[in-house]
This record gives structure tokens, sequence and C-alpha cells, in this order.
């Protein structure tokens, strides 16, 4: 089914919206997984669906490349660094 999204970039964002964004009952489709299927407490699961549950947009600067890594980065709005770890930015 083409839903005439010009890039793979666009499909991406349009996923990012159904994930985050989009709620059913109070809660988006993360919340809805750790209610329905919880993982354990120490597993790697947990780790990174608790990291995406308080998942927050950001505009950033990049200010310095870590080859093979990511970027180090300033919030715009925050003024806080990070890394920036990154399939596509590495």
């Amino acid at each position: 089914m083409d839903i005439g999204l010009g890039s793979e970039d666009e499909t991406c964002v349009l996923i990012d919206y159904c994930v985050y964004d989009v709620y059913h009952d109070g809660q988006n489709t993360v919340e809805q997984y750790l209610g329905d299927c919880p993982p354990d407490p120490d597993s790697d699961e947990m780790t990174c669906l608790a990291a995406m549950r308080y998942a927050t947009y950001a505009m950033v600067a990049v200010r310095r490349v870590e080859r093979g890594v990511g970027r180090h980065v300033r919030n715009l709005f925050t003024e806080e660094t990070r890394l920036l770890v990154d399939v596509k930015l590495s």
C-alpha cells in the first residue's frame, strides 16, 4: 500500500508519530506495550522501553563528530549537551 510519502525519512517521522503521539485510553504505544507485556525489569528490552517512554523531541546543533558512533550535540532549547548515537548519524 502506497500512502504517498516522499522518502524513507518521511516514513520514519510517521512511524515515530504513531508510536509516541497517538493515544488510546490515555496511553501511547510504548505505554500500552509496557502494560500488556512488561519485560524483565533488568533486561535490555526494559532499558530501551523505559528510554522510549520518557523520550522527548529536541532541536539540536552538532558540535563535534564522533566517527563511527554519532555526534556531540547541543539542545537549542535547554543548552544541554549530549552524545547522540544514531545509525544514520554515525
